[in-house]
């Protein structure tokens, strides 16, 4: 990874993890849509096999920082590195062409209607995942629906909002 990189991919996991933790976290819309924009990063994750365990490692970081300044340990961990763990079968399935070591999820890159679908798997899996094990059950399930539903739809336009930014160290 070229030094530009590591300064936009450190900046980038800070602002998120500042944003989650002190105002994301604080947000509850309508008692059910809270943002979970630190998804962004493990979106944003170069992809390549040398960099497999970095990300695994960076995305078990974020979820780690996440919960210990939200008082919920493992639940965001869980999360993050069950996202990234997919995350290869799914730029599979979203990229038609072959990917490269340091290619890196863009609406440049893949379009916009792809960049959106991938992300939104990516995002729906994360809060699903957040929330079910928040909730231990399913005993309030429609609760549970609309708070992963409200979360979905506010992060990802969140997520579009970022994506505008174009900023690719990669290029």
């Amino acid at each position: 990874m070229s030094r530009v990189g590591l300064i936009y991919y450190t900046g980038l996991f800070l602002l998120l993890v500042f944003l989650q933790v002190f105002l994301f976290d604080k947000i509850h819309l309508f008692g059910y849509a809270t943002p979970m924009l630190s998804v962004y990063f493990i979106i944003k994750l170069p992809v390549g096999d040398s960099h497999r365990i970095a990300n695994m490692f960076l995305t078990a970081l974020l979820g780690l920082t996440i919960d210990l300044f939200g008082g919920v340990l493992g639940v965001n961990m869980l999360a993050c590195v069950l996202v990234n763990f997919v995350r290869p079968w799914l730029l599979d399935r979203f990229v038609t062409e072959d990917i490269h070591n340091n290619y890196t999820p863009s609406t440049y890159d893949m379009g916009k209607s792809l960049f959106l679908q991938f992300a939104f798997v990516m995002v729906l899996l994360h809060h699903a995942t957040v929330y079910i094990v928040e909730a231990c059950s399913l005993f309030d399930f429609w609760g549970l629906i609309f708070r992963i539903t409200g979360s979905v739809v506010v992060t990802m336009l969140l997520v579009a909002a970022m994506e505008n930014f174009r900023f690719d160290p990669g290029k």
